[in-house]
Protein backbone atom coordinates (compact mmCIF):
# COMPACT_ATOMS: atom_id res chain seq x y z
CA UNK A 1 0.00 0.00 0.00
CA UNK A 2 1.18 3.23 -0.96
CA UNK A 3 0.21 5.88 1.50
CA UNK A 4 0.96 9.46 0.83
CA UNK A 5 3.99 10.67 2.59
CA UNK A 6 3.31 13.03 5.45
CA UNK A 7 3.94 16.59 4.46
CA UNK A 8 6.42 18.50 6.45
CA UNK A 9 4.83 21.86 5.74
CA UNK A 10 1.66 22.80 7.53
CA UNK A 11 -0.83 25.11 5.84
CA UNK A 12 -0.91 28.55 7.47
CA UNK A 13 -4.22 29.50 8.95
CA UNK A 14 -5.74 32.52 7.19
CA UNK A 15 -7.31 35.35 9.15
CA UNK A 16 -10.69 36.57 8.04
CA UNK A 17 -12.76 39.41 9.47
CA UNK A 18 -10.65 42.58 8.99
CA UNK A 19 -8.70 44.54 11.56
CA UNK A 20 -8.24 43.58 15.14
CA UNK A 21 -10.07 45.42 17.89
CA UNK A 22 -6.88 47.21 18.93
CA UNK A 23 -6.23 48.50 15.40
CA UNK A 24 -9.85 49.67 15.05
CA UNK A 25 -9.64 51.49 18.39
CA UNK A 26 -6.36 53.21 17.43
CA UNK A 27 -7.79 54.37 14.11
CA UNK A 28 -11.00 55.62 15.75
CA UNK A 29 -9.14 57.52 18.48
CA UNK A 30 -6.80 58.96 15.87
CA UNK A 31 -9.74 60.16 13.74
CA UNK A 32 -11.41 61.81 16.75
CA UNK A 33 -8.17 63.53 17.80
CA UNK A 34 -7.53 64.73 14.23
CA UNK A 35 -11.09 66.10 14.00
CA UNK A 36 -10.72 67.95 17.30
CA UNK A 37 -7.35 69.38 16.26
CA UNK A 38 -8.74 70.51 12.90
CA UNK A 39 -11.78 72.08 14.61
CA UNK A 40 -9.51 73.87 17.07
CA UNK A 41 -7.34 75.12 14.24
CA UNK A 42 -10.41 76.47 12.40
CA UNK A 43 -11.76 78.12 15.57
CA UNK A 44 -8.37 79.69 16.27
CA UNK A 45 -8.16 80.98 12.72
CA UNK A 46 -11.62 82.52 12.97
CA UNK A 47 -10.77 84.00 16.40
CA UNK A 48 -7.65 85.57 14.90
CA UNK A 49 -9.18 86.61 11.54
CA UNK A 50 -12.32 88.43 12.68
CA UNK A 51 -10.54 91.30 14.50
CA UNK A 52 -8.01 91.52 11.68
CA UNK A 53 -10.72 91.76 9.02
CA UNK A 54 -12.65 94.28 11.11
CA UNK A 55 -9.54 96.44 11.56
CA UNK A 56 -8.80 96.26 7.83
CA UNK A 57 -12.37 97.30 6.96
CA UNK A 58 -12.15 100.24 9.36
CA UNK A 59 -8.82 101.32 7.82
CA UNK A 60 -10.41 101.08 4.37
CA UNK A 61 -13.25 103.36 5.49
CA UNK A 62 -15.95 100.70 5.34
CA UNK A 63 -18.42 101.10 8.22
CA UNK A 64 -18.59 98.03 10.41
CA UNK A 65 -21.80 97.79 12.40
CA UNK A 66 -23.51 94.96 14.15
CA UNK A 67 -27.28 95.25 13.72
CA UNK A 68 -29.35 95.51 16.86
CA UNK A 69 -31.60 92.50 16.35
CA UNK A 70 -34.86 92.34 18.25
CA UNK A 71 -35.87 88.71 18.88
CA UNK A 72 -39.51 89.68 18.36
CA UNK A 73 -38.88 91.01 14.83
CA UNK A 74 -39.65 87.68 13.20
CA UNK A 75 -43.11 87.72 14.78
CA UNK A 76 -43.72 91.29 13.62
CA UNK A 77 -42.63 90.35 10.10
CA UNK A 78 -44.85 87.27 10.18
CA UNK A 79 -47.88 89.30 11.31
CA UNK A 80 -47.28 92.28 9.01
CA UNK A 81 -46.34 90.48 5.79
CA UNK A 82 -49.98 89.80 4.75
CA UNK A 83 -50.75 93.49 5.32
CA UNK A 84 -47.83 94.51 3.13
CA UNK A 85 -48.73 92.18 0.27
CA UNK A 86 -52.43 93.10 0.27
CA UNK A 87 -51.65 96.83 0.41
CA UNK A 88 -49.01 96.54 -2.32
CA UNK A 89 -51.46 94.75 -4.61
CA UNK A 90 -54.13 97.37 -3.93
CA UNK A 91 -51.75 100.30 -4.54
CA UNK A 92 -50.10 99.09 -7.74
CA UNK A 93 -53.43 98.13 -9.36
CA UNK A 94 -55.22 101.37 -8.42
CA UNK A 95 -55.93 103.36 -11.60
CA UNK A 96 -55.33 106.75 -9.96
CA UNK A 97 -51.89 105.61 -8.75
CA UNK A 98 -51.07 104.22 -12.19
CA UNK A 99 -52.07 107.53 -13.81
CA UNK A 100 -49.75 109.49 -11.51
CA UNK A 101 -46.75 107.13 -11.36
CA UNK A 102 -46.85 105.49 -14.78
CA UNK A 103 -47.87 102.14 -16.21
CA UNK A 104 -45.14 100.01 -14.68
CA UNK A 105 -45.83 100.66 -11.00
CA UNK A 106 -44.02 98.26 -8.68
CA UNK A 107 -41.86 97.93 -5.61
CA UNK A 108 -38.71 99.98 -5.17
CA UNK A 109 -35.95 97.46 -5.75
CA UNK A 110 -33.35 99.84 -4.33
CA UNK A 111 -35.11 100.21 -0.98
CA UNK A 112 -33.26 98.85 2.04
CA UNK A 113 -36.30 96.84 3.19
CA UNK A 114 -39.67 95.77 1.84
CA UNK A 115 -41.53 97.84 4.44
CA UNK A 116 -40.97 99.71 7.69
CA UNK A 117 -42.99 99.80 10.88
CA UNK A 118 -43.66 103.28 12.18
CA UNK A 119 -43.86 101.89 15.73
CA UNK A 120 -40.89 100.44 17.56
CA UNK A 121 -40.70 97.75 20.19
CA UNK A 122 -43.38 95.17 20.75
CA UNK A 123 -46.01 94.62 18.07
CA UNK A 124 -49.18 96.58 18.82
CA UNK A 125 -51.86 93.92 18.65
CA UNK A 126 -54.66 96.45 18.14
CA UNK A 127 -53.10 97.89 15.01
CA UNK A 128 -49.90 98.84 13.23
CA UNK A 129 -48.82 101.31 10.57
CA UNK A 130 -46.30 100.34 7.91
CA UNK A 131 -44.73 102.30 5.06
CA UNK A 132 -43.05 101.25 1.84
CA UNK A 133 -42.00 102.79 -1.47
CA UNK A 134 -43.38 102.16 -4.92
CA UNK A 135 -41.97 103.46 -8.18
CA UNK A 136 -43.26 104.08 -11.65
CA UNK A 137 -41.92 105.54 -14.86
CA UNK A 138 -42.98 109.07 -13.87
CA UNK A 139 -42.21 109.30 -10.14
CA UNK A 140 -41.96 107.50 -6.82
CA UNK A 141 -44.31 107.43 -3.85
CA UNK A 142 -44.53 106.27 -0.26
CA UNK A 143 -47.44 104.06 0.72
CA UNK A 144 -48.69 104.33 4.30
CA UNK A 145 -50.91 101.48 5.52
CA UNK A 146 -52.92 101.48 8.75
CA UNK A 147 -54.03 98.05 9.90
CA UNK A 148 -56.19 96.69 12.69
CA UNK A 149 -56.53 93.30 14.29
CA UNK A 150 -52.87 92.36 14.07
CA UNK A 151 -53.02 90.29 17.25
CA UNK A 152 -55.88 87.97 16.35
CA UNK A 153 -56.18 85.19 13.85
CA UNK A 154 -56.71 87.67 11.04
CA UNK A 155 -55.52 91.11 9.99
CA UNK A 156 -57.48 93.93 8.40
CA UNK A 157 -56.33 96.98 6.47
CA UNK A 158 -58.15 100.12 7.61
CA UNK A 159 -56.64 102.61 5.15
CA UNK A 160 -54.04 102.92 2.41
CA UNK A 161 -52.59 106.34 1.59
CA UNK A 162 -50.15 106.95 -1.27
CA UNK A 163 -47.96 110.02 -0.66
CA UNK A 164 -46.46 111.34 -3.90
CA UNK A 165 -43.16 113.22 -4.26
CA UNK A 166 -44.95 116.59 -4.24
CA UNK A 167 -46.66 115.63 -0.92
CA UNK A 168 -50.09 115.18 -2.48
CA UNK A 169 -51.93 112.13 -1.25
CA UNK A 170 -54.11 109.56 -2.93
CA UNK A 171 -56.49 107.42 -0.90
CA UNK A 172 -56.55 103.84 -2.15
CA UNK A 173 -59.53 101.75 -1.08
CA UNK A 174 -58.47 98.69 0.92
CA UNK A 175 -59.17 95.40 -0.83
CA UNK A 176 -62.64 94.03 -0.12
CA UNK A 177 -61.54 90.42 0.35
CA UNK A 178 -58.45 91.27 2.34
CA UNK A 179 -59.22 89.32 5.49
CA UNK A 180 -55.97 87.37 5.82
CA UNK A 181 -55.91 84.32 8.02
CA UNK A 182 -52.74 83.85 10.04
CA UNK A 183 -51.94 80.24 10.84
Amino acid sequence: MNAPAPSSSHPRPTRRGGLSYAATAVITVGAVVATLLFGGLCAGLIYWAIPTVEATLILAGVPVTVPNVDPNDWMADYRLAPIYTAALDAAVTNQEVIDRLGEDVGIDLEATSLYRRTNTGQLDLKGETIEFEIVGAKETATVMVVSTGVGGDSVHIAEITVILDDNTTLDVPPPKDQESRIR
